[in-house]
């Protein structure tokens, strides 16, 4: 299953540009609900999912919020490059990055 697919049946996404998505973050920052969208969800390098809390919320956090593993953002294959992409694979608590 394609892991973009993955994230549409988990999480309600509200489509931006294509591969480029927003929706309202299950993370712990949010103990009140998230009023206004704050996860930015698009498709990085590789076909892997990038996943960006506007508020702090980790990655990891969301993962656990949202009932998914890193494994729903990519594949298990080490980096082939040293760069922001390499760094979300790797480096627990890696917040997102801007494009």
């Amino acid at each position: 299953m394609d892991k973009m697919t993955r994230m549409r049946q988990v999480l309600p996404l509200r489509r931006g540009n294509p591969d480029d998505y927003t929706t309202n973050c299950p993370g712990p920052t949010h103990a009140n609900g998230d009023k206004n969208p704050s996860l930015h969800v698009s498709r990085g390098r590789n076909q892997d999912v990038v996943l960006r809390c506007f508020s702090g919320c980790t990655t990891d956090e969301v993962l656990a919020a949202a009932g998914l593993t890193w494994a729903d953002l990519c594949e298990d294959r080490a980096p082939t490059s040293v760069g922001p992409s390499s760094i979300a694979r790797t480096r627990p608590g890696f917040r997102g990055f801007y494009r």
